[in-house]
């Protein structure tokens, strides 16, 4: 728990840095999803790239493509 909110205050002290509020939100979401990713113990960078591999399903259903949902997905479209 420590951790994540270190993580909130990082987020908070860099979000003066960015040139519009625009980009201090895409900056949070990707921050919250791997926060998200990394509390459910998968792998990262997998995760991140398995969801630009499968943009297109993720778009269809971003509900499967959760890091809590991603196991399961992953394995489907993998043939794991």
């Amino acid at each position: 728990m420590e951790a994540m909110l270190k993580l909130i205050v990082i987020g908070r002290k860099n979000h003066y840095f960015f040139k519009s509020s625009v980009g201090a939100a895409v900056s949070n979401t990707i921050l919250s999803v791997i926060t998200t990713a990394k509390g459910t113990g998968i792998n990262i960078f997998g995760y991140l790239t398995h969801l630009q591999r499968f943009s297109k399903e993720v778009r269809k259903n971003p509900d499967l493509w959760t890091p809590w949902n991603y196991l399961i997905n992953a394995r489907k479209y993998l043939k794991i």
